[in-house]
């Protein structure tokens, strides 16, 4: 999908199109960012003067805005949240406020901040490039919307990991790679999917298509080491969540479950072990900041790649990524 109709955003074409246009029937307060049949692309104006920007269903969000979503919509309300990118502020900033991880809200705010907006896990997600300038994103940056250059005053470090401590560190986790990996490898392909369904039945189906190294490691630390190692073999295999939500409904059902719903997608056994051996070490030492030493780079100017997130702070404070 072309985004090539959407309008330069700044706080004054967006006063323009408030003034010279119509909002969209029944919205209330919702404009268009381009092209009016694109109803997605949108922004309203807010209560203190600045202009919201939205990638989402247009009518499903106006429902959200005045608090009028149907009961069987609910659900979907988090999701809304993150819909609303950013906003425009009087001083003709655009400040980030959520993303949805998508690549067509990167594109479409690329082509309306004429800057490019791109995911870079070597520098630890979120990053916007507009003319010299080049700045990690996270809540509440600000970036002038003319220049590209930061309205909030931040600063970023690059985090470099202290070997030698990082060596005495993972001494405390020498039993669980010694054990999980060959408890996990001897496991029959039905017995790991009734762990994978224990879980499922603790965490919910929400909870359990988000578990992730955070809930693997508080694993590794209470000793379930099978289920940690459930857990890192997660990531990314998506037919292991699909199949575990299978299992689940039709055990609602009282439907019978089918054996191939218990038996393994090829090489996730495989793919499992290589990812604790390959990467367990770098999420264990994550978890702690004192490994590491911190050097600030100048902010505004492209930071180098890095396998280790980069810590920035406003005022002293961390802030969140988006």
């Amino acid at each position: 999908m072309s985004f090539r109709d959407v309008n330069y955003i700044n706080y004054s074409n967006m006063l323009s199109t408030v003034k010279h246009q119509s909002p969209y029937r029944n919205s209330g307060n919702a404009y268009p960012l381009g092209d009016r049949k694109y109803s997605a692309r949108h922004f309203r104006k807010e209560d203190d003067g600045s202009f919201s920007v939205w990638y989402s269903n247009r009518e499903r969000t106006d429902q959200f805005v005045t608090g009028t979503t149907p009961e069987s919509e609910k659900r979907h309300e988090n999701y809304m949240k993150n819909c609303r990118l950013g906003l425009v502020r009087p001083d003709n900033s655009f400040e980030f406020v959520a993303s949805l991880y998508e690549q067509g809200e990167n594109m479409m705010l690329s082509e309306g901040l004429a800057g490019h907006l791109y995911n870079d896990v070597t520098k630890g997600g979120l990053m916007l490039a507009k003319g010299k300038y080049t700045h990690p994103v996270f809540q509440g940056l600000r970036v002038d919307c003319s220049s590209g250059k930061a309205v909030t005053d931040y600063k970023i470090f690059r985090q470099i990991l202290v070997r030698k401590k990082a060596n005495e560190y993972m001494k405390r986790y020498e039993e669980f790679l010694r054990v999980g990996p060959v408890m996990y490898q001897t496991m029959t392909d039905r017995g790991l999917s009734e762990v994978y369904d224990d879980l499922f039945a603790e965490y919910g189906e929400d909870g359990f298509a988000r578990l992730g190294n955070v809930e693997a490691m508080r694993m590794v630390k209470e000793g379930k080491y099978v289920d940690a190692v459930c857990v890192f073999g997660m990531h990314r295999q998506w037919g292991v969540v699909y199949d575990t939500r299978q299992r689940a409904a039709l055990k609602a059902s009282g439907e019978p479950l089918p054996d191939n719903l218990f038996k393994l997608y090829p090489r996730v056994k495989e793919m499992t072990l290589k990812r604790v051996k390959d990467n367990f070490r770098d999420i264990a030492v994550a978890e702690d900041k004192s490994l590491f030493e911190y050097e600030e780079l100048e902010a505004g100017h492209k930071p180098p790649s890095s396998k280790w997130e980069y810590k920035i702070t406003v005022n002293g404070e961390p802030v969140n990524r988006v």
